[in-house]
């Protein structure tokens, strides 16, 4: 059985955060909701997730730099950091990575892939990076498309 996670959910849009946190909840995690990246940064140093989910497209500090700031925290060891957006060229996904995010996981998302990739890094520390998890039957590298 996956263990409880602290997941920070960084997002601007109310309904999208308010659903994101009541099905974490629902699925056993502490949940701390941020809606910029300042906010974001504050959290995370107070609340050190094991799981980051991060909106890319923040007003004022995108979530890129949101990204490479949390990164730059090294109280946070290494939470797995996962980009939730509506951006999902290629170079949208290589940004994400270079940024430092681990998983790119385009808007809108299978709430059940989201669940596996959480019971996974929960049980086994992981994905990073190259991932098996896939979302309607298409393969699935760093990007979860």
């Amino acid at each position: 059985m996956p263990t409880s996670l602290r997941i920070l959910v960084v997002e601007d849009f109310a309904d999208t955060y308010k659903a994101l946190r009541l099905l974490l909840k629902r699925w056993g995690h502490e949940v701390v909701v941020a809606a910029d990246g300042p906010a974001a940064l504050s959290a995370a140093a107070a609340f050190c997730p094991d799981v980051v989910l991060l909106d890319i497209g923040l007003p004022g500090m995108d979530g890129y730099e949101v990204a490479a700031r949390l990164r730059a925290l090294s109280c946070l060891g290494h939470p797995l950091v996962v980009a939730t957006t509506g951006f999902g060229q290629p170079e949208d996904v290589e940004r994400c990575l270079r940024a430092g995010c681990d998983v790119h996981l385009l808007k809108p998302f299978d709430p059940l892939v989201l669940k596996q990739l959480l019971d996974l890094h929960a049980c086994e520390g992981g994905p990073r990076g190259e991932t098996d998890i896939r979302q309607e039957g298409k393969p699935s590298r760093p990007s979860l498309s």
